[in-house]
């Protein structure tokens, strides 16, 4: 929750790839890409808001940045804020969650995967 409401991680489908984020029920999704940025087109990834979904990887990673960010994965950042839906690159920066609070991006290590 952010405030008072609940978020679920998505894909946005934007001009430098799918790049994974947070969206709500209105139909508003943020992603981590030089700042915040919000976009309309987008997924949501399958589970309960805030969720620590660990089920099965499947065929590869959630999101694709073409400008050199790769694959990412969307991810729960444990946060002083709470629970925050966010992105980890998994094969150069495996160990850090990159996620957005009061339109600053910032990371954390302590998160987890959610992997649908």
């Amino acid at each position: 929750m952010i405030g008072n409401e609940p978020w679920w991680c998505a894909v946005a489908d934007t001009e430098h790839g799918e790049i994974c984020g947070r969206a709500n029920r209105k139909g508003d999704c943020f992603v981590p890409f030089r700042g915040e940025k919000s976009f309309t087109n987008f997924k949501y990834v399958l589970g309960d808001p805030e969720t620590d979904h660990l089920v099965n990887v499947g065929d590869g990673p959630q999101g694709f940045r073409i400008e050199g960010g790769g694959c990412t994965w969307c991810a729960i950042a444990y946060t002083p804020w709470g629970k925050i839906p966010g992105l980890i690159h998994l094969f150069w920066n495996p160990d850090t969650c990159v996620y957005v609070y009061d339109g600053i991006v910032r990371t954390t290590k302590n998160f987890v995967l959610n992997k649908s």
